[in-house]
This record gives C-alpha cells, structure tokens and sequence, in this order.
C-alpha cells in the first residue's frame, strides 16, 4: 500500500466518540468550520454541526451575548469609566494649575483688592440711601417730632434685606460714623433749632441701621459716647423687644434732653408690645419714674419729653 493511500485511509478513520481526532493528521484540521445551523437570541445557544463527525454529535458552547454576561461586562465598564474619570479630572486640574500658575497667582493676589472695591461702593451706596430717607423726611417735615414714620421703617427694611451678603462690619462702620457725627454736632453747635434739626437727622440714619445691627445693642449701651447711646436708644424704639426699660428709665437723669426725649419715645413704642397686666403695670411705674426725673430737671424742663410720659402713663392702666 502506498504512503499516500496509508495516509487518506489513517484521515478517515472514525477516531471514536471519547478521542480528539489529530489536528496534525486530520484534513478536518485544514479545512474551514461550516456552520450548518446557527440561532442568535437572548438565552439560547449555538449549535454547530462540524463536517467528519457524526450527525448526531454536536458540541454545545454557550453565546458570549448571553444577557447576564453582557449585563455585567457592562457594570464592569461602568466601574472602569467612572475610575478613569476620578483619576483623569484631578491629574487635568494639576495641569492646568501648573501651566497657568502664573496667570493664577496674578489674579489671586488683586482678590483683596476687589473686595476692598466692592466694599467701598457697598459703603457709599448705604451712605446715599441714608441720606436720601434723611432729605424725604426733612422736605415731608415729619422729622420735627422726631417719632418714627412709616418711610423710617420701610427704608431700614429695605437696607437690611441690600445689606444682607455685605456683612455687619460695613453696617458697623458706618453707625460708628453717625455716632461721631452727633458728638460733633452736640459739641460745635449751639443750642437750639438747627442743631437739633441736625440731630434729628442723624438720629433717622441710625434708625435705617438699627433693625440689621440690634445684635450688638449692649455695646452701644454701656459706651461712654453720648452718640453711640443715641444709637442704642434707636435700636430700641425701631425693634420694641428689646428695650431696656430701666436703662431707658436711667437716661433722664443723665442725659440732655434730646436723648432723653427719644428714650420717653423708646418707652411709648414698647408699650405696643406690652401684653400682660403685670407688663404694662411696669412699663406705667417706670415711666412714672422717668416723669419725677424730667420735671427735677436742673433748668427747664422738656415740654415735649413731659407730654409724651404723661400720655403713656394714661393710656396704661393703674396699679
């Protein structure tokens, strides 16, 4: 027998069902898979019927498609962007840190000064709508009685809600600048109705401050400045709650009239909150007292500081 037909007859041997034909010797090693049946769907497989092999032998191979695999292939490559991104975002900020580093430090350092600009204009912009409520409320000509009016309120409302991201150092500074303003008044003018015209008005600027700066009232009270107790006295008459009736009580035998005078409008705006019998029996005997130490004034006594006690006093019931 010759090598060749030795060779055809040893190819087409059955190598039985349990023995791996020889790929090196087998012509089914050369030739091409034919794929005589093929079914793609979720959860099913392949089957492949191979040429040399018996019909009714088939090999089973699970689909790579199978959704479970693929389900988790995808979770696998959702974990995988997400750990890039984490590591690509941070590595892509350092960069460009380091390649505008310059440019950065340039715009950092002009940051303070920004803020000492924004600052600024935030102080002239309070400064010019203090003086504009002022200017409303000497041409209306309600700031003869100096009692608050309904313009004062609305302009500390809207001051407070503007002011609210400039802080309460810039309020501070300005109130510290009519707390000057007023001794300075008090001290180079005369007695008499231009000085307290004056007064007044700066007595009205401090109320447009007063309901944003109450949180600092015990400062202002224990001052040895008879402006920053003017201020005290309007945080009181603007925010009612807060009064200190025997501080208030205090101020009329130690002060001159025109402070004393707003703190007898003090006592008359507390009255509004006054709810219980027992409240409003203590507001009547301090305001009783505050009445004795106007009238033992050492000269004349304020009419006007008089008229507004005597009021109070008759419209709160007696003991």
């Amino acid at each position: 027998m010759s090598r060749t037909r030795c060779s055809a007859k040893r190819c087409t041997a059955d190598p039985g069902p349990f023995q791996t034909p020889s790929s090196r010797r087998s012509r089914f090693c050369s030739a091409s898979f034919a794929l005589l049946t093929l079914r793609c769907a979720r959860d099913t497989s392949i089957y492949a019927v191979m040429p040399g092999l018996d019909p009714g032998i088939y090999l089973k191979a699970k689909w790579l498609g199978d959704g479970e695999t693929m389900e988790e292939f995808a979770k696998l490559l959702t974990s995988v962007a997400a750990l890039l991104g984490a590591v690509a975002w941070p590595g892509a900020f350092l960069v460009v840190v380091f390649l505008f580093r310059g440019e950065l430090k340039s715009a950092l350092s002009r940051v303070p000064i920004i803020l000492d600009r924004v600052k600024k204009a935030s102080l002239a912009g309070i400064s010019l709508e203090l003086d504009r409520v002022a200017d409303a409320e000497a041409e209306s000509g309600t700031d003869k009685s100096g009692k608050i009016t309904p313009r004062q309120i609305e302009a500390a409302a809207r001051i407070a809600i503007e002011t609210r991201d400039v802080g309460s150092q810039t309020l501070l500074s300005e109130l510290d600048k009519l707390c000057l303003e007023y001794d300075s008044l008090r001290r180079t003018l005369p007695s008499g109705q231009d000085r307290t015209r004056a007064m007044t008005r700066v007595l009205v600027k401090m109320r447009s401050l007063a309901p944003s700066l109450v949180e600092f009232l015990d400062a202002y009270k224990s001052s040895g400045s008879p402006g920053s107790r003017l201020a005290a006295i309007a945080m009181m008459q603007m925010v009612p709650r807060v009064a200190d009736l025997h501080w208030l009580r205090d101020r009329f035998s130690s002060e001159q009239p025109f402070l004393f005078y707003h703190a007898a409008l003090a006592l008359q705006n507390f009255a509004n909150t006054c709810v219980t019998t027992e409240d409003k029996e203590h507001l009547r005997e301090i305001a009783q007292q505050a009445l004795k130490a106007v009238k033992g004034f050492a000269g004349v006594p304020d009419r006007e500081t008089i008229q507004v006690l005597e009021m109070l006093i008759a419209s709160l019931p007696k003991q």
